[in-house]
């Protein structure tokens, strides 16, 4: 009577704690849609071989008020190239193909500087062989039946990057050339092939080719979010159809959780199969990088992290494997501004704590408030950061956006991702730079100003310019033939902005200067040029105000915008 019992209170405990997870993870997951504003998403979690959780949040289709659930079907988009690597390991198997093998052994017609990269090199992203996603704007110019050939002839003629083997440099080419190499070898395209060899055997019926012309049973729609736009449909990308091993795999999380499960085991591959698989490349220089054969492997606090992403315009996709917590993560949603990386870590927390940030301190109030302001990153995009009690808010509509604790007087961590800031001043306590990580990647921001909200307004001293540049504004919420005609826009900006409208103008009735910033030197650039100038403005609009940062180049032309803040 008394085992009984005890088994009876065991059973409590167990179903206490596994209510209290789910609990946890649907509260985070809420808070985390609104802040990155994803209209749906599906999640599978499995723990010890078993799954956990397997739910949908928020809506599939806005229009039609269809709920996310774990049958909703989403384009994969990069994280299809984890299953490229599969197949590409199965051959391997089958003693088809060897990964030291040649490029040119299995591709007659590629230049002669690629015919002897290697398949491994293929599979690692060192190839050198250039994205055709970055040469000349690509993507807007695929007919929808080009085929793998096609887009290789775009990017032969392009230098290699970098000396094979010598450096990480991710390349969509590279897949679509490994589902060329599938091809030859199998007699199938990679998509047939995968069929038979991995989605049929698992009993994936979810999971198949993309193609926008089906009707897709289930299929999510996608959406993007523009700022203080709101939502907006997902543009419809012409070069879908010839995902050729770089993406194009529509899926849910149900399926993808059947895949674990095979991968979790010696169903598909072997165990030191998936050793070569999962192990840190190496570099010629003999150097080691954080990306393994189709997947990323990094750690998260000491705690094993294999993962891919993958992203389109309608969609946000990851799958995270922490081995040595048997945790695994699957991320499908719908868009928006989606950061797959943080809800991957942020659910893994509700499940493992010590996978969240280590060691948080008390800062000075005052330092807290010197670190707020607007940064520019990658290249073109504006990150602002705010406080939050004693932690930083960071918000980039995508990647960057959550909550960072202190874990020094200058280093802030994420609250739910393996991310990090790290603050560095001058002699006279002046903010001079800001290092985000990512992972085990390292990249430099450039500090613009401080948040518009805690500017004081200055009197403007060019009443002309502020009108010029109202009228600029005025025709990037129209796009097209306006933007093209209007003064003072620089050439590539002019280009970008003629393609469509910005509705984060619309109702645009007046605009007031706030003050200015010299950034000369700062090696901002925006749409090809280098800003010298950041113009604070507010604007006044039908649904309410708005703060505006304006890019001016050295000649006073503008090349970018970003509205900020309410």
């Amino acid at each position: 009577m008394l085992i009984k019992f005890r088994f009876l209170i065991s059973l409590c405990i167990f179903a206490y704690v596994r209510s209290a997870f789910a609990d946890q993870v649907d509260d985070y997951l809420k808070t985390a849609m609104a802040r990155q504003h994803i209209a749906g998403l599906s999640l599978a979690v499995i723990q010890h071989g078993k799954i956990v959780k397997c739910r949908g949040y928020g809506m599939a289709s806005l229009e039609l008020r269809v709920p996310a659930s774990p049958e909703t079907v989403y384009e994969l988009a990069s994280l299809t190239k984890s299953f490229v690597s599969n197949v590409v390991f199965l051959l391997k198997q089958d003693n088809k193909l060897s990964l030291e093998d040649k490029l040119g052994s299995y591709i007659d017609d590629v230049p002669e500087r690629w015919k002897a990269i290697t398949i491994r090199q293929l599979l690692s992203h060192t190839s050198g062989i250039p994205d055709y996603l970055n040469v000349d704007d690509v993507r807007h110019e695929f007919n929808h039946d080009a085929t793998p050939e096609d887009i290789i002839n775009v990017v032969k003629a392009v230098p290699l990057k970098i000396v094979p083997g010598a450096k990480w440099t991710y390349s969509n080419t590279d897949y679509v050339l490994l589902g060329m190499i599938i091809k030859k070898v199998s007699g199938e395209t990679y998509d047939e092939f995968l069929a038979h060899r991995v989605f049929s055997p698992l009993h994936m019926t979810a999971t198949r080719r993309d193609t926008p012309d089906d009707v897709v049973p289930n299929r999510a729609s996608g959406y993007l979010w523009y700022g203080f736009g709101g939502l907006h449909n997902a543009d419809f990308l012409r070069y879908r159809e010839t995902r050729h091993g770089d993406g194009g795999i529509l899926s849910t999380v149900k399926d993808l959780a059947k895949w674990d499960a095979a991968l979790s085991t010696d169903t598909l591959l072997t165990a030191s199969t998936k050793r070569e698989m999962w192990s840190p490349i190496t570099l010629n220089d003999g150097s080691s990088y954080s990306h393994g054969l189709g997947w990323f492997i990094d750690r998260v606090n000491g705690h094993l992290h294999i993962s891919h992403a993958g992203g389109d315009p309608e969609s946000a996709t990851m799958l995270a494997r922490y081995p040595d917590d048997g945790l695994t993560v699957i991320v499908l949603a719908n868009g928006g501004a989606a950061n797959v990386f943080a809800l991957d870590n942020g659910v893994a927390q509700c499940y493992v704590p010590s996978l969240g940030p280590q060691g948080v301190v008390s800062v000075d109030q005052r330092i807290l408030d010197s670190y707020t302001g607007y940064c520019n990153v990658w290249g073109g995009n504006v990150f602002q950061v705010r406080r939050d009690g004693e932690a930083l808010v960071v918000d980039d509509g995508g990647r960057l956006t959550g909550t960072f604790e202190p874990v020094s007087q200058t280093k802030f961590v994420a609250a739910d991702c393996d991310r990090g800031m790290t603050f560095a001043s001058d002699s006279r306590g002046v903010l001079k730079s800001v290092s985000l990580r990512l992972g085990d990647w390292t990249t430099e921001a450039q500090i613009i100003g401080p948040l518009a909200s805690s500017v004081k307004p200055k009197p403007d001293p060019d009443v002309d310019r502020t009108q010029r540049i109202l009228k600029v504004l005025r025709a990037f919420e129209r796009g097209g033939e306006p933007v093209e005609s209007v003064e003072g826009v620089a050439p590539q900006a002019r280009k970008d902005f003629a393609r469509g409208p910005a509705p984060e103008f619309s109702g645009t009735q007046s605009i007031s200067y706030l003050t200015e910033f010299d950034v000369s030197g700062r090696k901002i650039e925006r749409h090809g040029a280098e800003v010298s100038h950041v113009l604070y403005y507010r604007l006044k609009l039908t649904s309410g105000p708005r703060y505006v940062l304006v890019y001016l180049t050295k000649d006073e032309f503008i090349t970018d915008q970003d509205v900020v803040e309410r």
